[in-house]
């Protein structure tokens, strides 16, 4: 357990280094992009930056890969509140972004893996995922929420050779 929140992805690639080599984890569960999709730009604008989000989990998948740590690249869950709508568009397509990374990755890597957060949220919650997510912050998973991460990660991972 180390993420810190309201965090971005890019703070990410600067720890993870540290995290691998103090902490030797079999397994990194990979879930950034909530906070790097706040910005109130469309994704077309955001993707097209130096150290994206997405160029930043490849930076963090590679650095755990060389470290012999299997990887669940997760997508984002959704963000549900009025004031996050611009947000959970950019999400959408940020997933995208993250499956197709994930699919690019395992093609050459049998040590990642995609646990896609938001299909789960909308398979085990309400359609729009919204019942699996805390009111309070509209972004966070409520109990029932983390469960569905857990079920999620589990799967994910049911192919791995430990």
């Amino acid at each position: 357990e180390e993420g810190e929140p309201g965090t971005y992805s890019d703070s990410g690639v600067d720890r993870i280094v540290g995290v691998l080599a103090r902490d030797k984890p079999a397994v990194l569960i990979l879930l950034y992009g909530t906070n790097d999709e706040l910005w109130p730009l469309p994704m077309s604008i955001l993707d097209t930056f130096e150290g994206t989000t997405s160029g930043n989990l490849r930076r963090i998948v590679q650095a755990a890969r060389a470290n012999k740590t299997l990887v669940v690249l997760s997508t984002i869950p959704p963000v549900c509140t009025p004031a996050r709508e611009r947000q959970r568009g950019n999400i959408v397509q940020m997933n995208e972004k993250i499956r197709a990374l994930g699919e690019e990755l395992q093609a050459s890597d049998n040590g990642v893996f995609v646990g896609d957060a938001w299909l789960g949220f909308r398979v085990f919650g309400r359609p729009d995922g919204c019942s699996l997510i805390s009111l309070d912050s509209g972004n966070h998973p409520n109990e029932a929420g983390y469960a569905v991460l857990a079920r999620t990660y589990y799967e994910a991972l049911g192919d791995a050779r430990w």
